[in-house]
C-alpha cells in the first residue's frame, strides 16, 4: 500500500468505539476487495557483449543507467565485460535472448565473411582510435622511419600495423619485424619494441601521466579506415522485434551523446560504479585517467558535420572489407549492405 490511513477518534464509549472500529474495518476490507490490483510493469532482459572491460569506452551504456533511462523504457541491462574468454561477434548469436554487444567493424566483417549474421546498429566511433605510438627519446617523426624497427602488435590485430606502414611504402619482414605484445605499455618503454600499436584514448595517456614524453601516428590517416567501437545484434532479432532494437539503439545513442558532451561526469559515473581502480593504482589516478579517456574520445565520436550522430556510410564499411580482403583476412567480400543498417539509428541525416 502507498500512504498509511491515519484516524483520529473522539473520546466516545467503549461500545461506539469498538462499533466504529468494525465498521470502518469492514469498509476498509471491501474496498480492498474490489479495487484492481496493480502488478509491477515486467520489465524486457537485454544483454550486452563487451570487447574490452567497462570504463568510459561504453560510457553510453552506463549513462543512461545512471539517468534511470533503461528502466523508463521498461528495459533491464546487464553485460559481460571482456575477458579472453568472450568474443562479442560469435558471443551474441550462440545466446538465446535480447543479445547486443560491441565490437570493432573489422571484427564484424570477417565474422559476416563467415558467414555469422550480425548487423552493425550504431558506432560510437566515425574514425579508428587505433594507432601506433612511440617515445619521443627515439627521434621518430614519421612512419618511415620505423624501418629496421621492431613494431609491437597484438596477435588478433596484425592488420592494423601492416596496413598503416604498407601505406608509406613499407613491408612486413622485409622493412620492419612485427613483435606479439601483451596488453602491458612497459614494452615499449622498455625498449623491447620500437613502436607499440595502441588505443589513442588509452596508452598514449598512461605515457603522459607516467610522465613519459611520446608520439602517436593515427591509424585513421594512413589508410586505416575502419569503425571501431560498433553496437550491433543479430539479423534475427533485428527482424522479429525491431521495436526493441529501435528502442535500444535510442538510449544507446542519448547516453554516448550525453557522455561525449559531458566527458568528465560521464568517467565520474563510469567510476563510481562499473570501473573503480584496480590493484596499486589510486581512486584518484583511476578517476584522472578514465576523464583524459572520456575526452580523448570526443573528436574520434564527432561525424562529418560534427554532431556524434552514430551514423555509417556503405563507402566506409567497403574501405574496411577491400582492407581485410587486402590482408588475407577474409577469403570474400560480403555485401555492405548485410553488415549494417541506419535504420534503428535516431539520429537522421
Amino acid at each position: 500500500m502507498g500512504t498509511r490511513l491515519k484516524r483520529a477518534l473522539l473520546a466516545g464509549s467503549v461500545i461506539l468505539l469498538i462499533l466504529c472500529g468494525a465498521i470502518i474495518g469492514t469498509a476498509r476490507g471491501n474496498a480492498l476487495a474490489s479495487a484492481p490490483k496493480h502488478h509491477p510493469r515486467a520489465m524486457t532482459q537485454i544483454h550486452f557483449f563487451l570487447n574490452w572491460l567497462p570504463n568510459v569506452e561504453f560510457s553510453g551504456l552506463w549513462v543512461a543507467q545512471h539517468f534511470g533511462w533503461w528502466k523508463a523504457a521498461g528495459i533491464d541491462m546487464t553485460f559481460t565485460g571482456w575477458s579472453p574468454s568472450v568474443v562479442p561477434e560469435t558471443d551474441v548469436p550462440q545466446h538465446s535472448g535480447n543479445q547486443f554487444g560491441f565490437q570493432s567493424g573489422a571484427a564484424l566483417g570477417i565474422a559476416r565473411a563467415q558467414g555469422v549474421k550480425d548487423v552493425a546498429l550504431y558506432t560510437d566511433t566515425q574514425k579508428s582510435v587505433f594507432g601506433l605510438t612511440v617515445l619521443n627519446k627515439s627521434h621518430i617523426t614519421s612512419l618511415k622511419q620505423l624501418k629496421g624497427k621492431k613494431i609491437g602488435y597484438q596477435p588478433h590485430e596484425i592488420y592494423v600495423p601492416e596496413a598503416m606502414l604498407a601505406s608509406v611504402g613499407l613491408q612486413p619482414q622485409r622493412d620492419y619485424k612485427l613483435v606479439p605484445v601483451s596488453f602491458d605499455i612497459s614494452q615499449l618503454t622498455s625498449g623491447a619494441v620500437d613502436a607499440y600499436e595502441v588505443f589513442l584514448t588509452n596508452e598514449p595517456i598512461t605515457l603522459d601521466m607516467q610522465g613519459v614524453k611520446n608520439h602517436s601516428f593515427k591509424a585513421s590517416d594512413y589508410s586505416f579506415h575502419f569503425y571501431d567501437d560498433v553496437m550491433f545484434t543479430t539479423d534475427g532479432l533485428a527482424k522479429s522485434n525491431p521495436a526493441l532494437v529501435r528502442k535500444v539503439t535510442a538510449i544507446v545513442a542519448r547516453g554516448f551523446m550525453w557522455a561525449h558532451s559531458h566527458p568528465a561526469q560521464a568517467a565520474q559515473i563510469t567510476v563510481a560504479k562499473y570501473f573503480p581502480a584496480g590493484k596499486g593504482v589510486s581512486a584518484q589516478a583511476n578517476l584522472t585517467q578514465q576523464k583524459l579517456e572520456s575526452e580523448r574520445f570526443v573528436p574520434f565520436s564527432r561525424d562529418s558535420h560534427g554532431q556524434f550522430s552514430g551514423r555509417m556510410t556503405a563507402a566506409y564499411w567497403q574501405d574496411s572489407l577491400n582492407t581485410l580482403l587486402r590482408y588475407k583476412l577474409i577469403t570474400h567480400k560480403p555485401p555492405v549492405s548485410s553488415l549494417f543498417t541506419n535504420s534503428f539509428n535516431p539520429n537522421k541525416m
